[in-house]
């Protein structure tokens, strides 16, 4: 057994190995999606890690690079990912092994979405609980339910130009245009970084067609994709930042979100919280929590914040974190 780091040569094998591995990812072109992250910067290489058989990539380890926002400081960290090791080699601990490994050469880490048998052995690590993402879905117009049928992934040119509810008009930004966002929105929460190289990055990518909207007074943002579902067209609101000290801000973020989603003719919006208040601002309009809830863990302890925790008033992230939305 040999683990690595990433190197070129080895990156045809790896997307073989993500093709055989990940039978639920046969809607995504492993090639593009693997080129996604590594696109992330000029040393993506180097926070992937693999595992050998001789010659045979058996297993894999994926961390990016991400920052976040934590009593007003901005700290540098990793997401962890897409850790995957053979069936054939799982009875001899070698996924055990691995995580050591990633532990080891990571130490300073963050992932969203392990499944249970993960999650208990990341926190025997040492790994901390400091919430979890739930993913809503609500029917914004039933009289769309045939017109999203068969429709397809609505491209982001499609997608109005503007979008006003109330006083705010949010406008439909080119990559050009992206606010360049160096502080928090929220100096009360651990709050995921937002710069304008991540923007860019995560949401101008040949991945996937998104359709960014943005405040010019406040720039608030929000992130809009079209997904397809047993060939249901729904719309998810991918990402988006705002103050949270109240639900005003979020409530127009929302509205603008769901006015979209009706303008297009679709009748599914699927929208992540990971927060007690934009829990309420979902559930208000009737949408529903559905699914596993994604655990959100890390290497950094926050032990003091213990209540706001487990109440979900501490962590600020959505379904654009980490990897979960991107195989949708």
């Amino acid at each position: 057994m040999e683990i690595s780091t990433l190197k070129d040569f080895d990156i045809r094998q790896l997307i073989e190995f993500n093709e055989r591995i990940y039978p639920e990812k046969a809607n995504l072109d492993i090639s593009k999606y693997i080129g996604f992250w590594l696109s992330r910067s000029s040393d993506a290489n180097d926070f992937i890690m693999i595992m050998k058989d001789g010659d045979k990539i058996v297993g894999q380890g994926f961390q990016s690079k991400m920052s976040y926002y934590y009593n007003d400081t901005l700290y540098d960290s990793l997401w962890g990912f897409d850790l995957m090791v053979d069936p054939c080699y799982r009875k001899q601990n070698w996924g055990v092994d691995l995580m050591l490994q990633l532990k080891k050469s990571f130490p300073n880490s963050f992932a969203t979405g392990s499944n249970p048998t993960a999650l208990k052995l990341n926190l025997k690590l040492g790994a901390g609980y400091i919430g979890d993402v739930h993913k809503y879905v609500g029917i914004t117009n039933p009289f769309w339910v045939i017109s999203s049928v068969f429709r397809g992934e609505i491209a982001g040119n499609k997608f109005p130009q503007k979008v006003t509810v109330k006083s705010t008009t949010f406008y439909l930004m080119a990559k050009d245009e992206l606010p360049d966002l160096n502080k928090p929105f929220n100096k009360d929460l651990l709050e995921i970084a937002r710069d304008k190289e991540y923007l860019m990055w995560r949401f101008f990518n040949k991945l996937h067609d998104y359709a960014v909207y943005v405040d010019k007074n406040t720039n608030n943002y929000f992130v809009l994709r079209t997904i397809v579902k047993k060939h249901i067209t729904a719309m998810v609101l991918v990402d988006f930042r705002c103050d949270l000290s109240s639900s005003t801000e979020m409530e127009l973020i929302f509205k603008a979100a769901k006015k979209i989603t009706n303008k297009l003719k679709l009748s599914i919006l699927i929208c992540g919280s990971s927060l007690s208040m934009i829990d309420m601002v979902f559930e208000k309009r009737h949408f529903t929590a559905v699914g596993r809830h994604r655990p959100i863990i890390c290497s950094v302890k926050f032990n003091d914040h213990r209540d706001k925790i487990d109440s979900r008033n501490f962590t600020l992230l959505t379904l654009a974190d980490s990897d979960g939305e991107t195989i949708w």
